[in-house]
């Protein structure tokens, strides 16, 4: 397993160097790197690292930050929930998006008995400012998801960064 203290020391000391030269707050800049690279589309499968193994799975990123599934298979369009088989079974996704085109309420009735069939939670972390469906947000709490706003992931992203170590 990756030492995420590991990665937030190497985050912090670039940003130090970074804030040193232009005098910007260096918990600033790591949350802003932070931010980037879990709201980036498509979400990289893993991300390159200075650490023993040269890099994490996004996964187990969103899982610290956010407290969702670390077995989570994250997709980033909407359209993939086509696919949910049984391959899939038990398997928590992660939606990271902030477009809804094409689900409603139609798709939703496709979608929602296959993942309740397969036990599939599927939760949302929406990265636009606007709302999210009403079918998506219906799709997220009567498959057992979770939720999380572009507000919240801030919010989780400055606890996880910049808070005073124990």
């Amino acid at each position: 397993m990756w030492n995420w203290i590991t990665i937030v020391a190497i985050s912090l000391s670039l940003a130090s160097t970074v804030a040193a030269q232009s005098r910007i707050d260096e918990c600033e800049v790591a949350k802003a790197s932070l931010l980037n690279l879990m709201t980036i589309e498509p979400t990289p499968p893993y991300a390159s690292s200075k650490g023993e193994s040269g890099y994490f799975l996004m996964r187990d990123l969103f899982a610290d930050v956010l407290g969702s599934s670390g077995k989570s298979y994250i997709i980033n369009d909407i359209q993939e929930l086509r696919f949910l088989a049984s391959t899939l079974y038990r398997t928590p996704i992660l939606l990271v998006s902030g477009r809804t085109e094409g689900f409603d309420l139609k798709k939703l009735g496709k979608v929602l008995p296959v993942a309740k069939l397969q036990e599939i939670a599927v939760s949302l972390v929406w990265t636009a400012n606007s709302e999210p469906s009403p079918a998506l947000l219906e799709l997220v709490k009567s498959s057992g998801g979770k939720f999380w706003t572009l507000a919240e992931l801030k919010q989780k992203i400055d606890a996880y960064v910049c808070a005073p170590a124990p």
